[in-house]
This record gives C-alpha cells, structure tokens and sequence, in this order.
C-alpha cells in the first residue's frame, strides 16, 4: 500500500518441502522427482533467477520490489537437530543483489497460539522449544532492526514511518485506508 511498492510475500529458497500440483513450473516437477530438490547450490541458482525475472518486470513496470521473508521455513518447520544461525533468503541473494533489510516479530505467546491455533506446530514439541526456535531466528537477524508487531497495533502509523525509513521506502499516509485491500498470504 506504499506506492509503486510490490510484496512478494512470504519468499524463501529453502520453502520447498511441500511441493503442490504446478502444471505451470516444470522445475517444480524435476524438485518433487529428482535429486536436484538436495542441491542447495543449484536449488539458490535457481531461486536468484527467479528474483531477477521478477525484479526486471517490476522494474519495466515502475514498481518497487520487497521481498518479505519466510522465516518460518528456517526456524519453525524443520527438525531441531536442523536449527542454525542463518538467513537463507538474504544469503541466497547475496553478492547478485543489493538488500536493505528489517525484522518483524510478534511476542512469543501470542505466536505460538496463534500457530498452535491453526495447525502449524509441525515438528514443535512445546511452547519452550519454540521460544529456543524464535531466539535462534532473533540471534540470526542480529545486525537487523527488529520492530515488534504489539509497536505496530498501538502506532501503526510510527512505526510503517519506521519501517519505510529503514527500507528506504516513500512513506504513504494512506496505508491504513489502502492495506485492506492488498490480499498477502501470512496475515494469520
């Protein structure tokens, strides 16, 4: 609702895990039967041209792109014996494309309800494994600005100010009357 401003919502090269019927990317299938879903190398390759496609397109266009991340990929749906300090969408663009990057997060109770609500526990055991989980997230966006989405409820209009500033973004005042309209996925 910033304008020119484009999200590609919830983006993530390690997001391929659950692989669905795609008749229109025939990368997918080679993914779903293949060894090459293994080869992270390749599967990132991939992935940056994927990004570069849509970042010309949104160029020719005249619109500005922000990718917003899937953390959940790298913290929440794997094993714990998997977790590790990383980034994985800003290191499979890095050295190809030039990012400005903030974290958002939500307290932790209120997140772990609000998955535990609809379904998304997947591999979380309990409500202190998934505090382990959001701090290996927190240690990994270290050198990130955090903003806190409770921030957010009380002054949306700071702190999207906030945001668009660390983003370099322009600020729009009208995002309040705008956001309703823009359907993202992740708004559980």
């Amino acid at each position: 609702c910033m304008e020119n401003v484009f999200v590609m919502s919830e983006v993530n090269p390690n997001n391929y895990r659950n692989l669905k019927f795609n008749p229109f990317d025939p990368i997918q299938q080679l993914f779903a039967r293949t060894e090459l879903i293994e080869d992270e190398s390749l599967r990132n390759e991939i992935f940056r041209q994927r990004i570069e496609f849509c970042l010309e397109y949104l160029q020719k266009t005249g619109r500005i792109p922000v990718l917003r991340d899937h953390t959940h990929t790298d913290f929440l749906g794997i094993g714990l014996d998997e977790l590790k300090i990383k980034t994985s969408l800003l290191d499979a663009l890095e050295g190809s494309f030039e990012t400005v990057s903030v974290l958002t997060v939500r307290h932790p109770v209120d997140t772990y309800l609000s998955i535990e609500k609809n379904g998304w526990l997947g591999p979380i055991k309990s409500f202190d494994e998934f505090c382990l989980r959001m701090i290996f997230l927190i240690k990994s966006y270290s050198n990130v600005v955090c903003f806190k989405y409770e921030d957010f409820c009380k002054k949306p209009e700071d702190t999207v100010y906030q945001i668009c500033n660390n983003l370099e973004l322009q600020f729009s005042e009208k995002f309040l009357i705008e956001f309703h309209k823009i359907k993202l996925t992740g708004d559980s």
